[in-house]
C-alpha cells in the first residue's frame, strides 16, 4: 500500500511554534494602534485543519488565530494549500479534520451562504457592465444594506484601494494588463 504524498514540508505555516506563547495565540504581529491586543478573543480561529484531495495532502494540521483589526497574509509556493485553507474558511470545501470558528461560533458545518465571509479569488470576477463603484458595492447591495451604508463603505474601499477618481469607470480586461479601467 502506498502512502499519500505528504507535502507538509511545502505548507505555509501561519504560526511558528513558540513554547512561551499562551495557548491559542496566533503569533502574528499585531496591527498598529492597539487593535487586536494579545488578550483579545480571536475573530477567526482555524484549529488543526487538514484536507486531502485523493492521495495529495493539501493541508496538514493548519492552525491560526486572527484577532479583530489584524491583517494576515498567507504566503507560500504555488500548490501549498493557501487557497484550500481560504476555501475551507469560506465553506466551499469541508476539512477532513479540524475546526473553523468565527466570532466564537463553530462554522465548520455551516453552509457558505450563512458564514458572513467574503472571498475574492485570484482571477478577477468583476462585472464588466458595472462601474468600479458598482462592483465594489455589489455584495453590500445584495445583502440589502441601506443605501447610505453602502455609499459610505464603498467610499472607504475606494480610498483604501487608491481608486479615487476611477469610481465611475468600467472594468475592461486587456491582453496588455490583466485589468484596466476604461
Amino acid at each position: 500500500m502506498t502512502k499519500p504524498h505528504d507535502r507538509s514540508h511545502d505548507r505555509p505555516h501561519a504560526t511558528a511554534p513558540d513554547p512561551e506563547r499562551r495557548p491559542g495565540s496566533a503569533g502574528a504581529s499585531r496591527t498598529p494602534g492597539g487593535l487586536g491586543g494579545p488578550f483579545e478573543a480571536p475573530h477567526l480561529t482555524i484549529r488543526g485543519v487538514s484536507k486531502s484531495f485523493g492521495r495529495v495532502a493539501a493541508l496538514v494540521d493548519a492552525s491560526l488565530d486572527v484577532r479583530p483589526g489584524e491583517i494576515v497574509a498567507l504566503l507560500g509556493p504555488s500548490g501549498c494549500g493557501k487557497t484550500t485553507l481560504l476555501n475551507i474558511v469560506a465553506g466551499f470545501e469541508h476539512p477532513d479534520a479540524g475546526d473553523v470558528v468565527l466570532r466564537g461560533r463553530p462554522i465548520t458545518d455551516v453552509p457558505p451562504n450563512r458564514r458572513d465571509i467574503g472571498l475574492v479569488f485570484q482571477h478577477y470576477a468583476l462585472f464588466p457592465h458595472l462601474t468600479v463603484r458598482a462592483n465594489i458595492g455589489y455584495g453590500l447591495r445584495a445583502r440589502r444594506l441601506p443605501a447610505d451604508t453602502v455609499a459610505t463603505r464603498v467610499g472607504e474601499m475606494v480610498a483604501l484601494l487608491k481608486l479615487t477618481g476611477l469610481e465611475d469607470r468600467y472594468f475592461q480586461h486587456s491582453g496588455i494588463r490583466s485589468l484596466e479601467f476604461t
